[in-house]
């Protein structure tokens, strides 16, 4: 009995081979401070970023912690996309409220109602998205907030729940309200597990475009294999202090082991660390360059690429060249 299975039988109270172990995620998360490090995924950047936030859960099953992932690693999603303000917090606490959106239940019709396209509440369903196209073999378990937790962290929760007696009938429409937001939240967390992968027509408008990047990609191969091919000879003549400058330079990493740096290059300029991750692995690199890995505020495209491929080139450098240098 696999894990989905395992869980869908509990659910529906049928007998199972044994009882699932789950953390289902929300303010119930299973993320520590020792699966961040061995994830290479942290807090708070975890939070904002949807494939970080993926691959941090996909680590909970991973690494042997539980059979589910679950995202999001907070309870503040809903409350800050109603207007509440919202700290991020640090790798050690969680998300939290810092300012409230109304002051009273009587103000319930000036909270702006949740967007499923934008904030937190979209990179949520994006790390779903990407879960669902991993295709792995443990269930998927999307949370959300309760009315009372939200509607509490709207607002301030000692006036809450004074006006839960005092303004009764305004309190009822506030708590209507709350609770059809997070519905909606909730079944644009179901539709997101019904969609399928994304895939290149998505991106691309039409065949041709798809064909004309392939092409592109394969011509650049090629030419990074010619220059490769013409430089061979010239190596042979160097003397040893011209071969130290060039390796200093990084030109032979380049040189050598172009394809893998450009593919690994590929994966941190789309932020796909968990991919990058395992590539580095696999290829007998050195992912401890990959950590914190992300974009830089005030980094342009062109800075971002390079820096991409720099770093690529430092995970990707083969062993024998670092022992060489010793």
């Amino acid at each position: 009995m696999d894990a989905k299975e395992r869980i869908r039988k509990a659910m529906h109270q049928e007998p199972t081979d044994r009882p699932p172990c789950i953390c289902p995620g929300g303010m119930m998360n299973m993320i520590t401070t020792d699966l961040m490090d061995e994830a290479n995924v942290s807090w708070p950047e975890a939070h904002l970023n949807a494939r970080m936030m993926a691959d941090l859960a996909e680590a909970n099953y991973e690494k042997g912690c539980f059979e589910n992932v679950g995202v999001p690693f907070c309870m503040t999603i809903e409350a800050e996309a109603m207007g509440a303000q919202v700290t991020m917090g640090s790798k050690i606490y969680e998300p939290h409220v810092t300012g409230y959106a109304i002051n009273s239940v009587t103000e319930w019709e000036t909270i702006t109602p949740m967007s499923m396209e934008e904030g937190r509440a979209k990179v949520v369903l994006d790390a779903i998205r990407i879960l669902k196209s991993r295709n792995l073999d443990v269930p998927i378990i999307g949370n959300i907030t309760g009315p009372v937790s939200t509607a509490s962290s709207v607002m301030e929760p000692v006036i809450f729940y004074k006006e839960l007696r005092k303004k009764k009938e305004e309190a009822h429409r506030y708590m209507q309200f709350v609770t059809d937001e997070i519905i909606k939240f909730a079944r644009a967390q179901i539709d997101a597990m019904k969609e399928e992968h994304r895939q290149w027509q998505s991106v691309l408008n039409d065949d041709a475009q798809i064909k004309a990047l392939v092409v592109e990609h394969n011509l650049f191969s090629t030419f990074i294999n010619l220059m490769q091919e013409s430089f061979d000879p010239v190596k042979q003549t160097l003397s040893p202090h011209q071969n130290s400058i060039l390796e200093d330079s990084g030109f032979m990493d380049f040189s050598e082991n172009d394809r893998s740096i450009l593919e690994l290059a590929g994966y941190l300029a789309l932020g796909y660390i968990h991919e990058a991750t395992n590539y580095v692995n696999s290829h007998s690199g050195s992912s401890s360059s990959l950590s914190g890995w992300g974009r830089k505020k005030d980094e342009d495209d062109e800075q971002w690429w390079r820096r991409s491929i720099r770093t690529a080139a430092s995970a990707m450098k083969p062993a024998r060249r670092m022992g060489r240098r010793r």
